[in-house]
């Protein structure tokens, strides 16, 4: 388990000590005093290159020689990283980190209103308008008037007498922007000024954002003003909420407007979801990381506890999940992954893809039950959850694959959706925990298991499962492309 830790400058030997994780750094003087804070994609690699003296700037080599210790924090992800990093800046206020008072070298997320009305005395044929005709025109459009929009800037004095709301600081302009660029393809919003959102309004037709989804457009559809509004609304939510609380939220509606056989809007909020689902976004707040530095290491083992206790397993040195899924389009090319957690951490460098040979015709069912047929000829850590892509159907295909082997006590799970509730079966749950269940309405020997809201283990399933959809997918294009 990664953890956060304290090394001694001088006993440190970082292509040793350091982990290929994300998480945030912290130069240190002798009485623990942050001098310095950054943040890296791979620890290991970023931090390594502050002890090649040589190679360094005169400031940044004067900034290590004043340190004494180094800490680190391990995240879940880079953007988690990200948004530390600024937290613990503005806290700490690091002498060899620009200063944060005046807030000039910093950015923020802003989400800016905009008067974007241009009123006119004349109507459309040039005929003067009366003034109390005027006011109610104005009356009837003020809804239209004001356009929310949002970018990475600075918080001037001259903007914080406007009308705005801002999250931040954060350290670098750069990675801020590619943070917002990346969520906007999940909260697509405006960011154009009075001048193009008139230009584009007298054209009748969006901008190119607008043309591509990434902007509701509402310089040509003034419903679409509530629609940006909204999606900046919900922007700012998940950022200060991070994904799991803001999911939680998301799916919590999705069921209501299911309950109210509103499919349609209960659909789309999937889709915002899937969406969401795939970017590495943060999972946690950053402050969370500053009141327990080793919140990575508790997560994960929670996921672990709840993943036990959500299937009745007991306690294990190492606890293995091997997750498959099929890919293919009308039967050509069909591919299949297995992906790997271990210890509730996903392994990439036990990610395994395979090219479907042997099965002939349009079938997941049998598609699945050659690949786990190869998977057990392997040579492969014996994983203690099989998790399966599907229901009853794909769940079965397996456990005839597995029949009579050494695989046979493998407990054998599958999500499916509307809701990626579990499935599995009564008699191979029995081999694999040494105890019973009861069965439901499904079908005779079988029983659909629901995880308790706010599950660790259960997102981490998710989150494997969606992981085992990717790699299958990508190794699918992958093929077709080099046909092509």
């Amino acid at each position: 388990m990664i953890e956060s830790r304290i090394f001694k400058l001088d006993n440190i030997n970082p292509s040793e000590d350091l982990p290929k994780h994300p998480g945030v750094y912290i130069f240190m003087d002798k009485s623990y005093k942050p001098l310095y804070i950054g943040k890296a994609k791979n620890l290991k690699a970023r931090v390594s290159g502050y002890f090649a003296r040589n190679l360094l700037h005169p400031k940044t080599a004067r900034m290590v020689e004043s340190s004494e210790y180094l800490k680190i924090i391990p995240t879940a992800s880079e953007v988690e990283a990200f948004l530390l990093e600024a937290d613990l800046i503005k806290k700490f206020k690091p002498k060899y980190n620009v200063d944060l008072k005046d807030d000039k070298s910093y950015v923020h997320i802003i989400w800016e209103k905009i008067n974007v009305d241009a009123p006119s005395n004349k109507t459309d044929t040039g005929e003067s308008i009366s003034s109390l005709k005027q006011d109610a025109l104005k009356e009837r459009s003020k809804q239209n008037q004001v356009l929310d929009k949002v970018f990475v800037g600075r918080l001037t004095k001259l903007r914080s007498k406007r009308k705005v709301k801002a999250i931040g600081p954060f350290v670098e302009a750069k990675v801020t922007k590619q943070v917002l660029r990346a969520l906007r393809r999940v909260f697509p919003f405006a960011t154009c000024s009075k001048t193009k959102f008139l230009e584009h309004k007298k054209l009748g037709r969006p901008c190119l954002y607008g043309q591509i989804g990434l902007c509701p457009a509402p310089c040509t559809d003034p419903q679409a003003f509530k629609t940006n509004r909204d999606n900046i609304r919900r922007l700012f939510r998940f950022i200060l909420k991070g994904t799991d609380r803001y999911t939680a939220e998301v799916e919590k509606k999705m069921r209501a407007l299911a309950r109210q056989e509103r499919f349609e809007e209960a659909l789309q909020l999937r889709d915002h979801l899937d969406k969401l689902k795939s970017l590495e976004l943060a999972y946690v707040l950053p402050s969370e990381y500053e009141e327990n530095p080793n919140l990575i290491v508790d997560i994960r083992e929670a996921r672990v506890a709840q993943i036990l206790e959500l299937f009745k397993l007991k306690k294990t040195k190492h606890l293995r999940i091997e997750c498959y899924d099929i890919s293919n389009l009308m039967g050509e090319w069909a591919t299949g992954s297995m992906v790997v957690s271990i210890d509730g951490q996903l392994e990439p460098s036990e990610y395994r893809r395979f090219r479907i040979k042997f099965t002939k015709g349009i079938t997941d069912f049998g598609m699945m039950a050659e690949v786990i047929k190869r998977r057990i000829k392997k040579d492969w850590p014996k994983p203690n959850i099989m998790l399966i892509d599907g229901g009853k159907g794909q769940v079965s295909s397996v456990l005839r694959a597995i029949q009579g082997t050494e695989f046979e006590n493998v407990l054998v799970v599958g999500i499916f959706k509307p809701n990626d509730f579990f499935v599995v079966n009564l008699e191979n749950f029995k081999k694999a925990t040494g105890k019973k269940l009861a069965g439901t309405g499904l079908a005779t020997g079988w029983q659909v298991i629901v995880p308790k809201k706010r599950n660790l283990g259960w997102e981490h399933l998710r989150e494997l499962r969606d992981e085992a959809h990717r790699t299958a997918k990508g190794y699918h294009k992958k093929l077709r492309s080099v046909r092509s």
